[in-house]
């Protein structure tokens, strides 16, 4: 029902899970760190068997070589056999629908996980602690980051999609992980739920979320409130409502400003500071001193040749621009590159 609520963004029912999801978040991290997966070689292959429909199907032909994050937590199995039975089960399900809808494809995930490395999504080998334990079941948390490495079938028309667990280790995939845990956040709930259906493009529902939680709040000067005029603010700007951007920009702001203990949070604050006094005053002097202000603590936070101070960069650079300040902007273009 959870995962149900989640693949169909149903605000409200996530709303009464959002307990739930943090709890099982919680635990799934303990598990990680703290009760380690054991085995004999350092790449552990798990799977998972399912149907997609053709357009799902498509989609991840279309993200080979890149990442993908899959909006629930994601049921594997250590057993490829397993993997299959489920496949089979869903099939014959599947032969009740109307053959104009039933469109899907077998589907076998194979997904390799270096124990070696480092995730910032927690997973966990969680059969000693499952009803059914001849699954041996390992779950990812919400929003597990994968490579998708290729897509084969078989002779009897099973899609097998090869996937690899994205590592922070990695050097290729480092500045992408940070750029993902920092823009839609670690630990799920509802206002980190907002932030992913704003990335997807779900902006009624992405505001039901941070207007939901907010109402929820007792204290609108908490950093959970910040949180959420962080997320109002970002949809106001994407959606072309400048003025309502700089209105909840400044709220967060001031909320921020006044707890000091949050230098990434206080950084998304002056950036969209910038941005607002950007595009809804056309004050491009306010805008480099909040430009600056958010480039100085990702450099603090992040180091000097991060994603984000890339593109804070960047934004120096066009805001340079736009007041036809010409060479400067190339060399901070330059410096972003």
């Amino acid at each position: 029902m959870l995962n149900k609520a989640l693949r169909s963004r149903d605000i409200d029912t996530l709303i009464l899970f959002q307990f739930i999801i943090t709890d099982l978040y919680e635990q799934l991290k303990d598990l990680h760190y703290n009760h380690r997966i054991s085995t004999s070689a350092p790449i552990l292959c798990v799977y998972r068997g399912q149907l997609l429909s053709k357009v799902e199907l498509n989609d991840m032909k279309s993200s080979i070589g890149r990442y993908v994050s899959f909006f629930s937590f994601l049921s594997t199995t250590k057993v490829r056999e397993v993997a299959l039975s489920f496949i089979t089960i869903a099939a014959d399900a599947s032969k009740n629908m109307p053959a104009a809808k039933n469109d899907l494809q077998r589907v076998l995930y194979e997904i390799n996980i270096d124990l070696t490395s480092v995730t910032s999504k927690p997973y966990a080998d969680i059969k000693p602690h499952s009803y059914f334990q001849t699954e041996s079941e390992v779950l990812f948390t919400l929003g597990s980051i994968f490579k998708v490495e290729g897509i084969t079938r078989t002779k009897d028309g099973i899609y097998v999609i090869k996937l690899v667990l994205a590592s922070e280790s990695k050097s290729k995939s480092k500045e992408l992980l940070h750029y993902i845990k920092s823009n839609l956040e670690e630990k799920p709930d509802i206002i980190s739920l907002g932030h992913v259906l704003k990335e997807m493009g779900a902006y009624d529902k992405a505001e039901q979320c941070f207007e939901r939680q907010l109402c929820e709040l007792k204290d609108h000067s908490s950093f959970e409130a910040a949180r959420c005029y962080i997320g109002l603010g970002n949809l106001a700007y994407v959606q072309g409502d400048n003025d309502l951007a700089f209105d909840y920009s400044q709220e967060a702001l001031k909320i921020n400003e006044s707890l000091f203990f949050d230098d990434e949070n206080l950084s998304v604050c002056y950036n969209n500071m910038a941005n607002a006094y950007s595009s809804s005053k056309d004050d491009y002097q306010k805008a480099l001193k909040y430009h600056n202000k958010s480039l100085a603590l990702k450099t603090k936070t992040n180091g000097g040749d991060s994603l984000e101070v890339a593109r804070s960069f960047f934004n120096i650079g066009l805001t340079n621009y736009h007041q036809g300040k010409y060479e400067i902007a190339l060399k901070k273009f330059n410096r972003s590159l």
